[in-house]
């Protein structure tokens, strides 16, 4: 992703919702530009101060603005952007927060279900804990029809399986996701689920 080209944008989106007093989006694009932000390759302070925003910007959104509508995706966003730069007590926290939302807003709850999953194996739960959790999500979203998200549980599920050395189980887990996402080819979902399908399929005998 180009966390610098993502800001630039954002920070566009601002200034326009601003233009016109839409005080809403205004929070929403701050959020997204705080996710951009977050790097492994940016400084300890960079990363804190980037998801201390987009927590802010979420905490607007639901209170200032009364809504609820989408926390438990934008909550999701704040948790995979501090699990890549290992700040796993937050993860844990914001994810605890997005999953009391579920009673009510269930359209992200596979992928809350794949990031818990990625939060318990950070903690060190044992690979068969992990790989139950990214099956429920698998069936989660299926259920719902969402695609692209158990595309994103499944990629998750054979890289869990790869790394078990279940190289014959791999691969047929994510095949018929990536079968089931039409178009989409640009996306970085859909490209490392297929660069990972690539390496897991054996390549003609020399």
């Amino acid at each position: 992703r180009d966390g610098a080209e993502a800001s630039r944008q954002a920070e566009r989106l601002i200034a326009l919702s601003a233009e016109y007093s839409l005080q809403y989006w205004t929070v929403f694009w701050r959020l997204s530009q705080a996710i951009a932000r977050v790097s492994p390759d940016a400084g300890d302070d960079d990363i804190d101060a980037a998801l201390a925003e987009a927590v802010e910007s979420i905490t607007t959104m639901r209170t200032a603005y009364g809504s609820q509508l989408q926390c438990t995706r934008y909550l999701g966003w704040t948790i995979a952007a501090a699990l890549e730069c290992g700040r796993l007590p937050l993860a844990r926290a914001l994810l605890e927060d997005a999953l009391a939302l579920t009673a009510e807003e269930r359209h992200y709850v596979a992928d809350l279900q794949r990031l818990r999953a990625a939060v318990r194996q950070a903690e060190g739960a044992d690979a068969s804990e992990v790989e139950g959790l990214l099956r429920d999500a698998v069936a989660l979203a299926r259920a719902q029809g969402a695609h692209l998200l158990a595309l994103r549980a499944c990629t998750d599920l054979a890289r869990l399986l790869q790394a078990q050395g279940r190289d014959d189980v791999a691969p047929q887990v994510l095949a018929a996701a990536c079968d089931a996402v039409q178009g989409g080819a640009a996306t970085p979902d859909v490209r490392d689920a297929h660069a990972l399908l690539a390496s897991l399929r054996p390549g003609p005998a020399a």
